[in-house]
Order: C-alpha cells, then sequence, then structure tokens
C-alpha cells in the first residue's frame, strides 16, 4: 500500500470539514425549523384557545337570542291584549257616548212634550178665561 500524500490527506480534511460544515448549518437549519414548529405550535394553542372562547360567547349569544325571541313573543302577547283591550275601551265608550246621547235626545224630546203640554194647557186656561168673561 502507498502511503498517503500530505495533499491528499489535507484534501480528505478539506472535505470533511465541508461535509461538517454543512452538518453543521443542517443543525442550524434544524434548530431554526424547531424554533418555528414550536411558535406554529404556540399559535395553533392560541388558536384553539380563541375558538373555544368564540365557541363559547357563540353559546351565551343564542342563549340571548333564544331569551330575546321569548320576550319578543310576549311582547307580542302583551301587546294582542293591550290593543285588545283598548279596542274594548273605545268600542264601550263609544257606545257610551251613544247611550247617553240618545238618553239626552229622548231626554229633550220628553222636556219639550213637556214644554208643549204646559204651552196647551196655558192657551187651553187662557181660552177657558177668556170665554168666562
Amino acid at each position: 500500500m502507498k502511503e498517503p500524500t500530505i495533499q491528499a490527506v489535507d484534501t480528505k480534511i478539506d472535505n470533511l470539514v465541508r461535509v461538517v460544515e454543512k452538518l453543521a448549518d443542517t443543525v442550524s437549519n434544524l434548530n431554526t425549523v424547531h424554533t418555528e414548529l414550536n411558535h406554529l405550535s404556540e399559535k395553533i394553542t392560541n388558536s384553539q384557545n380563541d375558538i373555544s372562547s368564540i365557541n363559547k360567547d357563540i353559546k351565551i349569544i343564542n342563549k340571548e337570542v333564544s331569551s330575546n325571541s321569548m320576550q319578543s313573543e310576549e311582547f307580542k302577547q302583551l301587546k294582542k291584549m293591550v290593543m285588545g283591550f283598548l279596542v274594548v275601551f273605545i268600542l264601550g265608550s263609544a257606545m257610551i257616548t251613544k247611550v247617553s246621547i240618545d238618553n239626552d235626545t229622548r231626554k229633550d224630546a220628553i222636556h219639550q212634550n213637556q214644554v208643549n203640554a204646559m204651552a196647551d194647557i196655558a192657551t187651553a186656561i187662557k181660552d177657558n178665561i177668556s170665554k168666562g168673561k
């Protein structure tokens, strides 16, 4: 076997140095990738927490919407009742007013008949007095 020359050993050492540098670069890149993966993992965890929080908020909002819907239905029913009472009140008031007006008209007619009767009596008395003289 031949003894290796210094130049051959030097070339092999240079090649080993390049391989070690490439390995060092690869390890450095792997560390960078690992760091980025950690950041990504943290962001995913934060996103999951945010999604969980949003889901809780959506459940609360759904409960509020459901509650508001029920209150809206109750309000509609109450509104119908109030409107019914108002209609009954207005119609009742109109009827009472009409009955009152009819009664006043009848009273006026009765008073007019009484006045006419008194006038007839007064005329009859006057005629009897005139004849009796």
